[in-house]
């Protein structure tokens, strides 16, 4: 969970640049941060990485912020693939599971193995 918590001038002090040197990366589009009731923006831990991010690619590396969004757009697509690969384990994981069960209940029950896999993707399927 995005816990927003710093205001621009809090995080500006924190990494030594400009609330308009923020305000530029978030018009580009590389942060969001939230926004209160009052319209004050409010960063995240999240954002404050990012921003930490971009300037060590801009200063250190002297990327562009061409090369900044596109290298953006991988890490999130990374981070997004991760996530995915980690919900199909779990996935795997399960269905081992399920057939383990299906496999022992086949065995007590003299339930054909080749109607025990075909239960299970029926039951995988209905998932």
């Amino acid at each position: 969970m995005r816990e927003a918590k710093y205001t621009i001038g809090v995080v500006a002090d924190m990494l030594n640049i400009t609330p308009q040197t923020i305000r530029v990366y978030e018009e580009r589009g590389f942060i969001q941060p939230t926004r209160t009731a009052g319209n004050i923006r409010l960063y995240s831990d999240d954002d404050v990485d990012i921003l930490q991010m971009i300037l060590k690619l801009t200063q250190d590396l002297k990327v562009n912020l061409a090369g900044v969004e596109i290298i953006i757009k991988l890490v999130r697509q990374i981070h997004a693939l991760e996530y995915e690969r980690d919900q199909l384990y779990h996935m795997l994981f399960e269905a081992g599971e399920m057939l383990q069960s299906v496999l022992d209940s086949s065995k007590e029950s003299n339930v054909p193995m080749r109607s025990s896999i075909g239960t299970l993707i029926q039951i995988m399927m209905r998932s």
